[in-house]
């Protein structure tokens, strides 16, 4: 066979091609499957084992602060606040410390309002539909 020199099959994404990048924290090279964190395998790993570690801090110190839990657990604060605006985490009550990147509003989790969120849904479906509607009056 004319490819027996070439190993096990690479990852390949919807595109139909493997994709190599560098980690974006270690600057390692590795094989990007097309989605989610462009990091490497080990980074991602120690990247969860980090997350872990805070998730049980905060099991057993519900009422923690930002400050608190980066002192306790070595975690960067800027780790910390990108989880929140990730969802993984969320403050304990409401107007803790984070507020909606359109509004103002103090929210537990995320970078919107509940409010701004329904807003942003209403106004992608009218998108659509004005598209859609433009769509059948260019092929009538």
């Amino acid at each position: 066979m004319l490819y027996d020199h070439i190993g096990p099959e690479k990852n390949i994404h919807s595109a139909g091609k493997v994709e190599v990048r560098n980690c974006r924290v270690c600057n390692r090279v590795f094989d990007y499957l097309g989605y989610g964190p462009q990091v490497c395998p080990e980074c991602l790993k120690k990247e969860e084992e980090l997350f872990e570690k805070v998730r049980s801090y905060l099991e057993s110190h519900p009422r923690a602060t930002l400050v608190q839990t980066t002192q306790d657990t070595g975690v960067p604060l800027r780790k910390l606040q990108a989880w929140i605006k990730e969802e993984r985490l969320a403050y304990s009550t409401r107007g803790a410390g984070s507020t909606c990147d359109l509004c103002g509003v103090p929210i537990v989790a995320g970078r919107f309002c509940p409010k701004c969120i329904g807003k942003m849904a209403h106004m992608d479906k009218w998108k659509r539909t004005l598209i859609k509607d433009s769509y059948r009056e260019d092929t009538e």
